[in-house]
């Protein structure tokens, strides 16, 4: 653990935590003395911030790895006004208040800097570096969904994902992220496996439907894909995508998202336990007219739906059928086919 005293004449030293209550230097001050272990979500925000700061692969920077309520990083003197300015920024991303002891300022994750006399005014925060990657922000929100989706049962899974396992169905939550030009798109889903309905299809079709090794995955695919907007039964437009220019951006979609996920879509997704629970998302009248137009249906998930109308919709299977063949433009091909032989099959 890195000494909290008196910082060396050649180090500068700053000192964060998450305590969103603190206001005053004399209140940080008073926090900083006391030792206390980090809970699991501080050192989630702690991973976030050293994540963020390491990108800026400055020399002399060290972040202290204790796992201690306090985050400690230090700095060589004389102090880069560039790299002090990113670690404002990337400690606010992450939600944290930071001290300067040195000089008896706190920088709180709203923003604000605070003297020792009790004067406030806006810290300042250079605009976000140029060059925001998709994997910044992605490895951002990453740490941020693994903290804030603990509380309702899930962990991080592959790739962008967390996880809540269930008997017979797993459920995900995930988002992908892609360059919009100096800006960075980001997208949620919800995601059903279910083995229970990919197993019908996987012995009906047997080699026709392994995967192509452009498909292999460490993780079976998905039987349901929804979108947030599909588990809102009201007129709520869910904040499923955005478009950020800086990581605080990102955590603010991420705050936003997971708090509307808690109050709306987790209800729902509370109730889906058995195949037939995931039937009644799959099989609504809003999937049947949206099926035709939706380009991103892979052909496991098309095979799973079919398998849901068969057992849970059978007076529609034709209907499904249509639906799901009606993706396809072209009207045959391999997909096309093995969804005709699957169809055959139910049928039977």
């Amino acid at each position: 653990m890195a000494v909290r005293g008196r910082p060396s004449p050649m180090r500068f030293i700053l000192q964060l935590f998450y305590a969103p209550a603190i206001r005053t230097v004399s209140e940080a001050q008073a926090l900083t003395t006391r030792r206390r272990e980090a809970t699991p979500s501080q050192l989630a925000r702690f991973r976030a911030f050293a994540d963020a700061v390491e990108q800026a692969g400055a020399a002399g920077l060290e972040v202290d790895v204790a796992e201690d309520a306090v985050l400690v990083v230090t700095l060589a003197r004389p102090v880069d006004r560039a790299l002090h300015g990113h670690i404002v920024r990337s400690a606010a991303s992450a939600g944290l208040h930071m001290l300067d002891p040195q000089n008896n300022r706190l920088y709180r994750a709203d923003g604000s800097l605070v003297r020792a006399d009790g004067s406030i005014k806006a810290a300042p925060m250079p605009p976000e570096a140029p060059g925001l990657t998709t994997d910044a922000v992605l490895a951002h929100v990453r740490a941020r969904f693994a903290e804030r989706f603990v509380a309702q049962g899930f962990v991080p899974g592959s790739g962008q994902t967390v996880v809540r396992r269930g008997e017979t169905i797993d459920q995900k939550v995930c988002f992908d992220a892609e360059p919009q030009g100096a800006a960075v798109l980001l997208r949620a889903s919800v995601a059903f496996q279910c083995p229970d309905v990919s197993h019908v299809w996987q012995d009906a079709l047997g080699d026709a439907a392994a995967p192509t090794p452009q498909r292999v995955s460490t993780e079976p695919p998905p039987d349901v894909t929804l979108k947030p907007s599909e588990l809102t039964l009201g007129p709520e437009r869910p904040p499923d995508v955005a478009t950020v220019h800086s990581l605080q951006e990102a955590d603010r979609w991420t705050d936003t998202f997971c708090t509307w996920f808690a109050g709306t879509a987790l209800p729902r997704l509370n109730a889906v336990r058995r195949a037939a629970d995931l039937g009644a998302l799959a099989l609504s009248d809003t999937q049947l007219r949206q099926l035709p137009r939706r380009q991103d249906l892979p052909p496991g998930e098309q095979y799973s739906r079919l398998v849901l109308a068969a057992a849970f919709d059978p007076e529609r299977l034709s209907l499904w059928t249509d639906a799901l063949r009606g993706r396809s433009s072209a009207g045959s091909g391999p997909d096309r086919q093995r969804l005709d032989q699957l169809a055959a099959f139910l049928q039977a």
